[in-house]
């Protein structure tokens, strides 16, 4: 029983740590090819709230 808590606790960390890495990859690209676009004010009020 305490095995299979240890394994579901293994795969849900992994898990959240392969989507952290997706989410902050797909972030960065979205700030390096969309930044013309937005206006400054707005890219520090995203900034400023996601940081």
């Amino acid at each position: 029983m305490e095995k299979s808590i240890i394994v579901v606790l293994a795969y849900f960390s992994s898990f959240a740590i392969l989507t952290g890495f997706a989410v902050l990859a797909f972030w960065t690209l979205y700030k390096r090819f969309h930044l013309s676009a937005l206006g400054q004010t707005e890219l520090i009020y995203v900034n400023y709230y996601l940081i």
